[in-house]
Formats: C-alpha cells, structure tokens, sequence
C-alpha cells in the first residue's frame, strides 16, 4: 500500500516545506500605510516614504515587516536585500513574529546572505515562539533535513495546530512512514484529511486514496 500511495505529487510538500511562499505577509493587516499603497500604485514612493517614516519612529513592527517585504520581494520598490534584512531585524527586534521569520528564510535560502541554516533555524524559532505559524513549518522542515525527525514532528504539529496546511500533511506523513512518531495510518489519514480540508491538494491525494 506504502508504495503505491507516496507518489511525487504527494512527496512535493515536504520536499519544498523550508520554502513557504513569502507573499503570506500580505495577509497581515498593516493599516493605513498598507491601503495606501493598494490604492496608489503609481505613488508607491510616496508610500516607502510613509512607512519608512512610521518603522523609523518605532512601535511600527507591522510597517517595517511590510518594508522588508517589499524590498525582499522587489514589489513595488527595486529588490535590495540589504533594506529588507534591516527592517525584519528591526521588527524582529520589536517583538515581531512575521520579521524574525523574514530574516529566517532569507538565510535558509541565501537571499542576500551567505546560506546558514543555523542563523534561519534561531529565527525560526523566535518567530514559532511570537506565534507566526509560517516559523514553525519551516524549522520543522529544517529539523527534517538534519534527519532530527523527533524535533521536525514537534514542529509540523505546532504549525498544524496554528492553521498551516501544509504543516498538517507533514504530520500525516511523518506518521505514514514512521518518522519521529510511530507509524500510524489511522493518525497519517486523520492528518491528511485536516490538511486537505485546509487546502492542500496533496493532502486531499492521500486521503483520498488512503480511504479506497
């Protein structure tokens, strides 16, 4: 059954978990600052300037996440990785979630900066600890590749519970093939099935085919 169920499709989730769409930022609400650059596509300097100016006063964490979102992104301003890793660090530093993981997954992905898994798996972790769901994921997927199953278990369940899809298929994985918890198909199908109900196209594949 093992065999024929884990197919590539089904494999993709967990391959490119350390790499959780960035955009997902957007989704935070930003303000004022935020509509004004939706609404005013053509001012957009007019708008760095205001959130600039917002993250620079500090207590502004949301603005200076959305700053180094955009620098990293290049959405809206020219790409400039050195901007976008000072206004995460500045976020980060405020107590942010979304900044500490922007810095995270610029070092897990050499975005600007030397490659290092271990600076990316310390932000990770804060930005798990603050909340932000998207750290746990990623240092779960970071613990995964270090072959530390145990750990990477802990945190997809974490990223799970927070509402990651993507997090709840990696459980069910890691319980259909036994990795960091006991192999369980009853526990892989529960998991699959949340994710799908999530949104997860790789989740629907595996339960659907875990219930024929």
């Amino acid at each position: 059954m093992e065999k024929n169920l884990f197919t590539k499709t089904a494999r993709l989730s967990l391959i490119a978990i350390m790499f959780i769409i960035i955009a997902s930022f957007v989704n935070f609400n930003f303000g004022v600052s935020f509509a004004y650059a939706q609404k005013n596509p053509k001012n957009n300097f007019l708008s760095i300037k205001f959130l600039t100016n917002l993250c620079d006063k500090g207590g502004n964490a949301k603005q200076c996440t959305f700053l180094g979102y955009m620098y990293a992104t290049g959405k809206g301003v020219l790409r400039n990785y050195s901007l976008a890793v000072k206004y995460y660090q500045k976020a980060c530093g405020e107590g942010f979630g979304a900044g500490c993981y922007g810095i995270g997954y610029m070092y897990a992905t050499g975005a600007g900066v030397s490659r290092n898994y271990s600076i990316a798996a310390k932000y990770y972790q804060i930005a798990c600890a603050k909340g932000f769901a998207s750290g746990c994921q990623n240092l779960g997927g970071l613990y995964y590749l270090t072959k530390n199953y145990a750990t990477a278990y802990k945190y997809f369940l974490l990223a799970c519970h927070k509402g990651i899809a993507d997090g709840c298929y990696n459980v069910g994985y890691m319980y259909f093939k036994g990795l960091g918890a006991p192999r369980n198909y009853s526990l892989a199908y529960k998991y699959f099935l949340v994710s799908c109900n999530s949104g997860s196209s790789s989740g629907c594949y595996m339960a659907k085919a875990m219930s024929q």
